[in-house]
């Protein structure tokens, strides 16, 4: 879930309200009270613009490049794209097909593992993975496919 504000779309001759101009203002300011970091959905419906911001706490991501493993007590760091996923359902509320798309912005990670992949990476680039946010608000990632 998430906190939506929904903006209408002004018609040319139509008086501004207030509530156009301050309803942006104070979302935004509410999100620049929030504590870590939280993808910003925006999307477009038959009522205008759709701004959201849904506080993920764990999600399913692709790899963006290679992320390293750990060395030491550096973590690898890395990027990744949320998969988001788009599914169908029969009648009787039954899946009938998934399909997995990537976001197109990449989210920075760090890698705790020391464990490699049998090219030397963390993970390898294009690999899915698991992202979970840590109690610092940072994202870490853990590899779901071996190569």
């Amino acid at each position: 879930m998430g906190l939506f504000w929904r903006g209408k779309r002004q018609q040319p001759g139509q008086p501004i309200a207030a509530s156009t101009i301050n309803g942006p203002i104070e979302q935004a300011e509410w999100m620049s009270r929030l504590r870590g970091t939280a993808p910003i959905q925006i999307k477009s419906g038959p009522g205008g613009p759709l701004i959201g911001i849904t506080n993920y706490k764990s999600f399913l991501a692709v790899a963006n490049g290679n992320i390293p493993k750990r060395s030491g007590t550096a973590a690898g760091v890395g990027s990744v794209y949320i998969v988001q996923i788009q599914a169908t359902f029969s009648a009787g509320g039954v899946m009938a097909s998934c399909t997995l798309t990537t976001s197109s912005i990449a989210l920075a990670v760090l890698n705790p593992s020391s464990t490699a992949m049998t090219s030397g990476n963390g993970i390898d680039s294009g690999m899915y993975c698991w992202v979970q946010q840590d109690a610092s608000g940072f994202y870490t990632v853990t590899p779901l496919e071996c190569s």
